[in-house]
């Protein structure tokens, strides 16, 4: 989503999720420090942090007792092409974490090109209590998924029995991923 202003892109960037994410909890946003206005370089090694309640796993409502953690990394970055710019953001990796009540794994959606792992593409991982004895796959195994969207995680929960607390959900999720797809700068 683009701004006038580096402040103006963080603020069109974060809106939106925090409207999805009170679908089904109460958040607050923080970022890294200089992260509402810093604009770094698209090729730089620096990224911002973008998390959610102090980077600790959000209690959903719901008679599931779900709990989500979201973190992001990001770039403010000048943008030249019509209708992008001046500045936008532009995700540079993902983590969303949906465990259940007993705080145990359940779906952990990956995407960190950099880093140790040598899995670079947006990926699932299926928590412990989603396998059996002897499953072909582990909890290690890196399943593809292409990039997934914050409010397809929050469309996941809901179906996991995370209770929403606003009633047109839908439509807000619906609402605040469209912008998001529009501006993307991948398919």
């Amino acid at each position: 989503m683009p701004g006038r202003t580096p402040y103006q892109a963080f603020e069109a960037f974060v809106a939106p999720l925090e409207t999805a994410l009170c679908c089904i909890a109460t958040v607050k946003f923080q970022c890294s420090a200089g992260g509402k206005a810093e604009v770094l370089p698209v090729d730089g090694a620096a990224d911002h942090q973008l998390f959610v309640n102090n980077d600790t796993y959000i209690e959903l409502r719901g008679p599931s007792k779900l709990t989500l953690k979201v973190r992001m990394r990001y770039k403010i970055i000048e943008d030249s092409r019509e209708s992008y710019g001046p500045y936008r953001v532009t995700t540079k990796a993902y983590i969303y974490s949906l465990q259940d009540s007993g705080g145990q794994a359940m779906l952990d959606y990956h995407w960190h090109p950099t880093g140790q792992s040598d899995e670079v593409r947006p990926h699932l991982h299926l928590g412990a209590t989603q396998l059996t004895e002897g499953a072909v796959l582990s909890r290690k195994t890196h399943v593809l998924t292409g990039r997934v969207t914050l409010e397809d995680v929050i469309r996941m929960a809901i179906r996991l029995g995370a209770t929403p607390v606003v009633p047109n959900w839908e439509d807000r999720l619906t609402s605040t991923e469209s912008p998001h797809k529009l501006y993307r700068s991948w398919c």
